[in-house]
C-alpha cells in the first residue's frame, strides 16, 4: 500500500489490531482459529499477539494454537506498508478450516490496511 511514511510497524498493528479491530477480532482468533493470546495492554503484545521479533522497518507477531500457529510480518518501508501472513497447520482441522477462511482473509486485508491507515492519520 502506497500513502506515505506515516507511522511504525507497531503502530500500524496497534491500529489495525486493537483500534479497527478490536475485541471482536478475538472471538475469531481465540474462539474461531483456537489462537492462544493474551488479551490486555502490553508493550510485549499487540492485541494478545506476542511480539516475537522486530528490526529496522519490521515487526513480527506470533500466536500459538491447537489447530495452527501463525506469524504475522508488518513491514514499513519509506512510503509503503506491507502486511503479511504465515499459517503452519498443526492438523487436518487446521488445514481444513483455514482453506476456508483464507480467502476472507485475503479479501479483507487491504481494507484493514486502509482503515488502520486512517486512524494514523488522525
Amino acid at each position: 500500500m502506497d500513502r506515505g511514511t506515516v507511522g511504525t510497524p507497531e503502530e500500524w498493528l496497534r491500529a489495525m489490531f486493537e483500534e479497527v479491530l478490536g475485541s471482536s477480532a478475538q472471538v475469531l482468533w481465540q474462539g474461531v482459529l483456537g489462537l492462544r493470546l493474551r488479551p490486555g495492554p502490553s508493550p510485549d503484545r499487540v492485541a494478545g499477539w506476542r511480539i516475537s521479533g522486530r528490526g529496522d522497518g519490521w515487526v513480527r507477531l506470533e500466536a500459538p494454537g491447537w489447530m495452527m500457529s501463525d506469524q504475522l510480518i508488518m513491514a514499513v518501508d519509506g512510503d509503503e506498508a506491507t502486511f503479511a501472513t504465515f499459517v503452519r497447520y498443526r492438523n487436518g482441522a487446521g488445514r481444513a478450516l483455514w482453506s476456508r477462511l483464507s480467502a476472507v482473509h485475503r479479501g479483507s486485508a487491504p481494507d484493514l490496511l486502509r482503515s488502520g491507515y486512517e486512524v494514523l492519520l488522525r
